[in-house]
C-alpha cells in the first residue's frame, strides 16, 4: 500500500498548513492498521500528488496500541493482543527484510505506551533494523536501557484530546526529557485531532518547558527536513534549494505571530487576505 492512493489534494487541512506556514508535508498511513503504507513527504499546494509530491518510498508506517488494538475488534469482532500487534510486526519485518522491500527504507512507528515503545525497540533490535518512533507519549518512563536505543523520535503532539488510557500521561514536558537527553526530535501532528496548524503551537509548548528557542525553531525547518531526508531540497533558503519560505508580521515563535506570505518553489501560494 502506498499513502499515495489515499491524499486527496483539496483537503481544507492543506489550505490550514499553508496560512500557518507549513510548507512540507510527511504522510503516514492511519493508526488503525498494525501494518500500514510506504509514506510520502508533499508539499501543502497542488492538485493532484505528482505535483504534490517531493518524494516518496522512502519510508514503511506501523501502529502500536489502543487504535488498532480497537479497529481490529470492530471489524473482527475477535480480540487482538499487544502480542499479537508485536507478532504481526515481527513476521512482516522478516518477511520485508527477506523479500528486499525494506531496503533503503525507514521505518516509522507509532506508539504511545513506555511498554509498547519498549516493544518497538525490541523488535527493531531483534530484527537488526532502525527505526524513527512516532509519537512516544511516554518516552519519559521508559527504561535508561532502551532510552539509549532511541535515535529519533516524531514527537507529540502534546496538544490534543485525552481520548484514550494510553494518552493520559500526555505532557509537553516530553520535549524537555528529550532536549536533556540529547535526542534528535521533531514535532508532530495528528490530522484530523491536531493538524498541521498546531506545529508552531507544539513548538511553543516545548519551549516553555526549557527547550531553547533556536532548538525548537530547528526542529520546525532544518531538523524536521533532515530527519525526513530532504535538507538537501528544502529546510533552508539557500542556493540550489527549493524556495519554500514564509514571510512572518514577527518572530515566528511568539504566540501572536500571523503568517503573511508563503511561497513553494519560489512561487506565493498564500498571501493573509486572499483567502
Amino acid at each position: 500500500f502506498h499513502v499515495r492512493d489515499g491524499i486527496y489534494p483539496f483537503d481544507t487541512s492543506f489550505k490550514d498548513a499553508l496560512e500557518a506556514g507549513v510548507t512540507a508535508n510527511h504522510i503516514m498511513s492511519g493508526p488503525e492498521s498494525v501494518v500500514g503504507a510506504v509514506t510520502a513527504v508533499i508539499h501543502s499546494t497542488g492538485s493532484t500528488f505528482e505535483e504534490m509530491c517531493i518524494t516518496e518510498g522512502g519510508g514503511i508506517s506501523f501502529s502500536m496500541g489502543d487504535v488498532p488494538k480497537q479497529a481490529y475488534f470492530d471489524v473482527t469482532a475477535k480480540p487482538l493482543t499487544r502480542m499479537g500487534i508485536a507478532a504481526e510486526m515481527r513476521r512482516m519485518m522478516h518477511m520485508l527484510i527477506q523479500s528486499s522491500d525494506l531496503k533503503d527504507k525507514r521505518i516509522f512507528i507509532r506508539c504511545h505506551r513506555a511498554d509498547d515503545i519498549e516493544t518497538a525497540l525490541r523488535i527493531a533490535q531483534e530484527v537488526g533494523v532502525s527505526i524513527t518512533l512516532v509519537h512516544a507519549t511516554e518516552y519519559p518512563l521508559i527504561d535508561e536501557r532502551w532510552s539509549s536505543q532511541v535515535q529519533e523520535i516524531i514527537a507529540g503532539p502534546a496538544f490534543q484530546p485525552i481520548e484514550r488510557n494510553e494518552l493520559m500521561k500526555l505532557h509537553p514536558s516530553m520535549y524537555r526529557v528529550l532536549h536533556e537527553q540529547q535526542k534528535k526530535f521533531v514535532f508532530a501532528s495528528d490530522h484530523p485531532k491536531s493538524g498541521a496548524s498546531n506545529l508552531k503551537l507544539e513548538a511553543s509548548l516545548a519551549i516553555r518547558e526549557g527547550v531553547p528557542e533556536n532548538e525548537a525553531l530547528y526542529a520546525l525547518t532544518k531538523g524536521a527536513a533532515e530527519l525526513l531526508s530532504i535538507d538537501h531540497i528544502t529546510g533552508m533558503i539557500e542556493t540550489g534549494k527549493f524556495g519554500d519560505l514564509v514571510i512572518w508580521d514577527q518572530h515566528p515563535m511568539n504566540i501572536t505571530a500571523t503568517v503573511l506570505k508563503t511561497f513553494i518553489k519560489g512561487t506565493e501560494v498564500y498571501s493573509k487576505g486572499d483567502c
